[in-house]
């Protein structure tokens, strides 16, 4: 009726304006005639009438012929008048009558539009159940039009009813398509929302089964979130967790006994990315699941995605915010003291590298260092917990990853893990006292790499490089170490390895340390004989049993040939390992030992009293040219001599 009554209004508004032009086109019309036609039928009905004054029937229809013809001027003039502006020439009957038409049709526009107001389209689509029809048709299509009633309805009472509430989300259940207008929908109506409707729709998310998450859901939580947030802080209310309490319960069930609640590898990755998404907006939640986390690393659970959440967050800082805030995190909730307390009885050892890999990034991204008490911590619950090897390639890689500097990001420093107490004490007390005759090879590289960083701390090695040095002192921290290393450990190529290393120790010494060096290598070929001995004493001993041990006698014979094999390098010149010249361009002969002062004086005095005697005894004027020709080949001879003994 409504729509009939405004197809009414504009039929009539046509039609006047359909007259109006009519009434404009006659007007034109009547503006053409010339005025002189029309004087000249003036004049002409004047001279009639003054020429037959006595013709009453004549000059009656006469006059009314005239009074037509004025009649109709008057109605033409008073049309143009009308359709161009209001002329004080015009006729009071036809400024009545139009302004009569005009006033009908504002009364009948104003009727019209009076009946379609706000309320009563509210009051129509609630008594025609309109939302519940359009929801049940199921077309996206149509789903994307009524978003527009919806928000209408939602803007002009505050809200929708519970009914409506339910009737949108139970049609998100539809196929996927539909889903996602669905979803699309809610996240634009939470700014007309009171907060205890948006409170409604995070209750139904959350009571969605893990099985129900997926890329899209996923997303719809992250966009819900963000809407619901923006609405709360325009109201100036306080801020929810929502989708970010969603997420962190998503993760929680990552490890879940039972395989249905489990939630799958796939969707926890996305939800790992949905969430950092979401601390990168709002930073004041972060420290939240930063302590969530720390707490599930004391209490052990899901500790793999707790340190995966943590390194996500930890790097939505800057370089320059990053240290402070581990510092920071570390002092209010004991971040080390979490990652070391359990890692002893990690159940995987997958789980013991990740918390050694955070440990690492939170050593090296900061200024915060390991304490003595923790290293003793570290040491004692890995190393003796049965991974031994885990916890040398860690010690190994963080003592010299501050020097692991990215060309491409110059202000990305790293930091030193260990001050050079407690590598001191790692080294003196931990390393020195294992058991070398199991070492492996990851053990080796560590005590070769502490052996370094502590000599050279203590100015007893110049470094050249990671594993190129010169010895400066022979009185090296941790020596001991490498020939039970090299005699006693049962891994051939650990053994070869450390052998190696006593080589290059003795060959790579400073120029001060050549007056020295002819000692320290006597020292070297007698404890290299001494060690030959005892294993040969030993091999007797294991022959001379009843039953003997073919593995043992076979480590003891190999031992004796590592004790050759040391000899053999330093005692002949045709080594395969190293140059005709060593590392200082001086020749491999062992060089004699300086004598001592006193020594030095009685040789001098004994070759001045033989140089006299010589004198005395031939002197060069008594002497004949035979004897000057024999005397100078016996000097010959002997040079050559001398020469070959040298060789």
């Amino acid at each position: 009726e409504n729509v009939e009554n405004v197809e009414n209004v504009e039929n009539v508004e046509n039609v006047e304006t359909a007259e109006n032009v009519e009434s404009v086109e006659n007007a034109e019309n009547s503006e053409t005639i010339e005025p002189t036609k029309t004087a000249e039928g003036n004049e002409s009905t004047a001279t009639e009438d003054a020429a037959q004054p006595g013709d009453a029937t004549t000059g009656s229809s006469t006059a009314s012929e005239r009074a037509a013809s004025g009649d109709e001027s008057q109605a033409n003039t008073a049309a143009v008048a009308k359709s161009e502006e209001p002329k004080p020439s015009s006729s009071p009957a036809l400024e009545a009558s139009s302004s009569h038409s005009a006033s009908s049709t504002q009364q009948k526009k104003k009727k019209a539009t009076s009946s379609i107001t706000k309320q009563f389209m509210l009051d129509w689509l609630r008594d025609n159940n309109v939302i519940d029809i359009i929801f049940k048709v199921d077309h996206p299509g149509a789903l994307k039009q009524a978003s527009k009633i919806i928000r209408f309805i939602c803007q002009e009472e505050g809200g929708l009813k519970p009914e409506v509430l339910n009737v949108i989300w139970e049609s998100s259940n539809l196929h996927e398509r539909t889903q996602e207008v669905v979803y699309k929908l809610i996240c634009e109506l939470l700014d007309c929302l009171p907060p205890a409707q948006i409170d409604l729709f995070y209750e139904k998310i959350m009571a969605l089964p893990p099985s129900a998450y997926n890329n899209q859901v996923l997303t719809f939580i992250g966009d819900f979130t963000k809407g619901a947030m923006k609405a709360l802080k325009d109201k100036k209310l306080e801020p929810k967790l929502f989708g970010l309490e969603i997420f962190w319960n998503v993760l929680l069930h990552s490890e879940d006994k039972d395989p249905k609640g489990r939630t799958p590898a796939a969707v926890l990755d996305e939800t790992l990315e949905h969430m950092k998404r979401l601390l990168q907006v709002y930073p004041e939640q972060r420290e939240i699941f930063m302590q969530r986390c720390i707490e599930n690393l004391r209490s052990g659970t899901i500790v793999a995605m707790s340190l995966n959440l943590l390194r996500c967050i930890m790097r939505i800082y800057t370089f320059a915010e990053l240290g402070g805030e581990i510092v920071k995190m570390d002092e209010k909730h004991n971040l080390v003291d979490s990652l070391l307390g359990d890692i002893g009885n990690c159940q995987t050892e997958t789980e013991v590298v990740d918390r050694l890999n955070f440990l690492e990034f939170v050593l090296t991204s900061s200024d915060l260092m390991i304490t003595k008490e923790q290293a003793s911590t570290l040491w004692d619950q890995v190393v003796h917990a049965g991974q031994p090897d885990l916890a040398f390639k860690w010690f190994e890689t963080v003592q010299y990853s501050y020097l692991e500097q990215n060309p491409y990001a110059k202000d990305q420093k790293k930091y030193p893990a260990f001050t050079t107490e407690v590598t001191d004490y790692l080294f003196e007390h931990k390393m020195a006292k294992l058991d070398f005759s199991s070492f492996t090879l990851p053990g080796f590289r560590m005590y070769r790499r502490f052996f370094l960083s502590v000599n050279a701390k203590h100015r007893l090695i110049r470094r050249l490089g990671e594993n190129d040095f010169k010895v400066r002192s022979f009185d090296l921290i941790g020596l001991n170490q490498f020939w039970e290393i090299g005699l006693n450990c049962r891994d051939a190529k650990v053994a070869l390895y450390g052998l190696s290393y006593i080589q290059n120790i003795y060959n790579n010494v400073s120029r001060k340390l050549l007056r020295q060096l002819y000692l320290k290598r006597v020292d070297f070929v007698v404890r290299c004989i001494s060690k030959l001995l005892e294993s040969a004493k030993d091999l007797q001993q294991l022959l001379a049993a009843d039953s003997v041990d073919d593995v043992e006698a076979q480590f003891v014979r190999d031992k004796m040939g590592r004790c050759i094999q040391l000899l053999t390098s330093v005692l002949t010149k045709s080594n395969r390992r190293r140059s005709e010249a060593d590392i200082h361009g001086l020749w491999t002969k062992v060089p004699e030992p300086e004598p001592t002062p006193e020594e030095a004086d009685e040789d001098m005095r004994a070759a001045a009293v033989a140089a006299g005697a010589e004198d005395e005894q031939d002197s060069p004027e008594d002497a004949s040219p035979a004897d000057t020709a024999a005397t100078g080949d016996d000097e010959n001879a002997e040079n050559a001599e001398n020469a070959e003994n040298a060789e």
